[in-house]
């Protein structure tokens, strides 16, 4: 049986089967790329979220280190208040630490010139918008620097 395409030669069984065995080949060849294109995205976003994780869990023991040194400033030891402030401070480096490793996935920069950065800027915010982050990616609440209305009855 012969085949023919537009003007060209006829095809015979022979030839027609070898496109079709080239043509599979290639077809496999695109499925095994796009899938191991998808894997190498499932392993970035497992990074992403480990770091969001991370952050978060910083966060929220930096949270409680500040709010246990607000809630017992009157200590009867000193060392309690040293010991308060010390696990505040360790909390608070390692939320900027998580902050920082953050920034530079999500940024594409190296941690150490996101650090130069946040060394010359005033806040956290203001480092994640200038290399193009969103503040909430690193747990910053952007809140409304209005005050509220008044509630209640005049003076």
């Amino acid at each position: 049986m012969n085949v023919t395409i537009g003007h060209a030669q006829p095809l015979d069984r022979s030839r027609l089967r070898n496109l079709a065995l080239v043509s599979t080949a290639a077809l496999l060849v695109s499925v095994i790329v796009v899938t191991a294109s998808l894997d190498a995205q499932a392993e970035d976003l497992a990074k992403i979220n480990e770091m969001i994780d991370r952050t978060n869990a910083a966060e929220r023991n930096y949270l409680e280190a500040k709010q246990d040194h607000v809630n017992n400033p009157n200590d009867v030891t000193r060392a309690r208040v040293v010991a308060t402030k010390q696990t505040h401070t360790q909390r608070s480096n390692e939320l900027d630490s998580a902050r920082l490793a953050t920034l530079a996935e999500y940024s594409g920069l190296v941690e150490q010139d996101i650090e130069q950065l946040r060394t010359g800027a005033d806040t956290w915010e203001a480092t994640a918008r200038e290399i193009g982050v969103h503040p909430s990616v690193i747990g910053i609440e952007i809140i409304d620097a209005r005050p509220p209305p008044f509630v209640g009855s005049e003076p």
